[in-house]
């Protein structure tokens, strides 16, 4: 093998080592998949309702369909997602971030008098193909503030698994 002039020993070293350990190089997502999303006016929502965001601003790879408010992976792999959820002032309720209609985090709001709330989450799940991913609201009928209540997510990590067909890493979700 011909080492070109410019590359200095440590690399040589460094990528002869990371051969002889069968280390695998990260190569870059063959689907990119991207979505954000926001909650446009005053929404009520029900009892375990999905919210829908209504204002797409961005679906690379369409992963998000707005009819039924659901992220559809369309590759498996690690995907962050990030909600912010804000409350009119003297209500409170409860919502989560949904896999597969499973609940697994939750978000408490407070709207005090004169006060409005908003909190965030953003998680990293793994997700397998056609996994979905929704944020639902599950206490009773209230109102969430639009125009500051969004939603994302993104694909990190593409899972390419073998030619088993099987993954390379393990499911968090089942």
């Amino acid at each position: 093998m011909a080492i070109e002039q410019n590359v200095s020993l440590s690399t040589i070293v460094s990528y002869s080592f990371t051969l002889e350990l069968g280390r695998k190089r990260q190569v870059e997502n063959e689907q990119p998949v991207a979505f954000y999303g926001k909650l446009v006016g005053l929404v009520t929502v029900g009892q375990d309702e999905i919210i829908k965001f209504n204002d797409v601003v961005t679906d690379y790879g369409k992963p998000y369909d707005n009819s039924s408010g659901l992220f559809i992976a369309p590759v498996a792999g690690l995907y962050v997602f990030s909600t912010t959820i804000m409350v009119e002032q003297n209500f409170d309720t409860h919502v989560g971030i949904y896999i597969n209609n499973h609940l697994t985090t939750n978000i408490k709001l407070h709207g005090a008098e004169h006060e409005y709330d908003t909190m965030s989450q953003t998680v990293i799940y793994y997700l397998r193909v056609r996994d979905t991913v929704s944020i639902r609201h599950y206490d009773g009928t209230k109102s969430i503030h639009g125009d500051y209540t969004t939603f994302m997510g993104f694909l990190l990590y593409e899972d390419f698994g073998d030619l088993s067909g099987t993954s390379s890493v393990n499911t968090i979700i089942g």
